[in-house]
């Protein structure tokens, strides 16, 4: 695994941990493969970038992802450099933004499944984006799935606070 990727590993695991974490709880749920040195690094570059919180010292030193800090680094990463420009312009204030108005011809023009409004390129990109993560199931599988995971959860912690086993 490269550099890159083990350090992306270290942003996730913070990320999916919730609370605040020692650095050899993050090692041992990061597994082998992950130097001490490494980690320690990363967390300092992730703590001067704003993504990640410190608190205590030494041995007592707790780490945790900072919300507002990962989402402005998701902006960094998922927008590059040619995007800036156009994410200024969205947030700027209504005023000062260029009245766009309506095309008619550009609607009249279409026809359903012989033109298109984007290109080849571009729904082959949208097509890939929006393609199931997991696999190919039938839809509502994966809904299915996680309702299953609730209803259990919702009996095992019913039956916890009545006091049973």
């Amino acid at each position: 695994m490269s550099e890159k990727n083990k350090k992306m590993a270290v942003f996730r695991a913070i990320h999916n941990m919730k609370d605040w974490v020692s650095l050899h709880e993050l090692l041992a749920y990061l597994g082998e493969g992950y130097a001490e040195r490494s980690v320690r690094r990363w967390l300092n570059e992730f703590i001067k970038e704003s993504t990640v919180e410190k608190k205590g010292q030494k041995r007592g030193t707790l780490y945790r992802a900072n919300p507002t800090g990962i989402i402005k680094e998701l902006h960094r990463l998922l927008f590059a450099d040619e995007y800036k420009e156009l994410i200024a312009y969205i947030r700027q204030p209504l005023y000062l933004k260029k009245p766009i108005s309506y095309q008619k011809q550009w609607l009249e023009n279409y026809i359903p499944n012989k033109t298109f409004y984007l290109s080849d390129m571009d729904r082959h990109i949208l097509r890939e984006r929006g393609e199931r993560l997991y696999n190919h199931a039938v839809a509502g599988t994966y809904a299915k799935h996680i309702y299953n995971h609730l209803m259990i959860d919702l009996s095992f912690n019913s039956s916890r606070l009545e006091g049973n086993t």
